[in-house]
C-alpha cells in the first residue's frame, strides 16, 4: 500500500495516496468572500436605471436575510416592493457595516 503524502502550497494542505489527492483550505473559516475591489461587478441591462425605495422590510430566518425595498407613495394605504434581496446572514452583517460606514461619511 502508498504511504499517504502531505504537502502544502499557500493556504491548502495536499494529501496525496497513491493517484487520488485530497485538498483542505487551512485558514479562518469565517473568512469573508472576495471584497468588491478585488471581485469586478458587471451589471445588465436592467441594473443600468436604479430603483427609487423610500421604505424598507427584513425578513429572517436561520439560514437567510430578505430585504424588501419598497416605494410608499403619498396618500396610499400600502408601499410597492420594488426590488427583494436574499442574502446570508453572514453578507446581511457585512452590507449593514459598509451601509453604516456610508452614513457615517455623509
Amino acid at each position: 500500500m502508498t504511504e499517504p503524502k502531505s504537502f502544502k502550497r499557500g493556504r491548502r494542505t495536499y494529501t496525496r495516496v497513491g493517484a487520488h489527492k485530497e485538498v483542505r483550505v487551512d485558514g479562518d473559516p469565517k473568512a469573508l468572500p472576495p471584497t468588491p475591489a478585488s471581485l469586478p461587478f458587471d451589471g445588465g441591462a436592467d441594473t443600468e436605471q436604479p430603483v427609487y425605495a423610500n421604505a424598507v422590510a427584513v425578513h429572517r430566518s436561520p439560514d437567510e436575510i430578505i430585504v424588501d425595498l419598497a416605494f410608499a407613495a403619498p396618500n396610499r394605504a400600502s408601499a410597492r416592493v420594488r426590488s427583494r434581496v436574499a442574502m446570508s446572514p453572514r453578507l446581511a452583517l457585512r452590507l449593514s457595516k459598509l451601509l453604516a460606514k456610508a452614513a457615517e461619511e455623509q
